[in-house]
């Protein structure tokens, strides 16, 4: 399956990746059954404007880019759908998600994580250790 191939030469080795999705995408472009407006061909495009910029070729990445809106356009306007929905990189940009809040916080206090788990067993060996004197208090009475 050339898909998986590429996925997996993507962070590996993105020139092969390229060729593959380069390959991948002519097929599926010229096919009647998929075509360029395809919601696979477009994730493949994705794919290609990723390889390409881990390879540093930016250019050719950005003229993806606009491929892919395109392509995008035209698919919305077979599908008869008429507002332009946002993309993952749109919705980060926005920080719809919180991804931007996490991120800052890994730069500002990458131990946060760690920190947050010991003192959440700290806390529950304390709430343990409470209960046991509770219980002895209660025993020897």
């Amino acid at each position: 399956d050339y898909f998986a191939l590429a996925n997996l030469y993507l962070h590996g080795l993105p020139d092969k990746a390229e060729f593959i999705l380069r390959r991948i995408l002519k097929l599926r472009s010229e096919s009647k059954g998929f075509g360029p407006c395809h919601v696979e061909t477009i994730m493949h495009l994705e794919l290609l404007r990723k390889s390409l910029k881990y390879q540093h070729k930016y250019k050719s990445a950005s003229s993806v880019k606009t491929q892919i809106k395109k392509a995008r356009k035209m698919q919305q306007h077979r599908e008869g759908g008429v507002a332009d929905q946002p993309t993952l990189s749109e919705l980060c940009a926005t920080d719809q998600c919180g991804a931007m809040d996490y991120v800052c916080d890994m730069i500002l206090d990458p131990n946060k994580k760690e920190r947050m788990e010991e003192k959440r067993k700290a806390n529950a060996v304390e709430e343990s250790r409470a209960l046991w004197l509770e219980e002895r208090r209660s025993f020897f009475r």
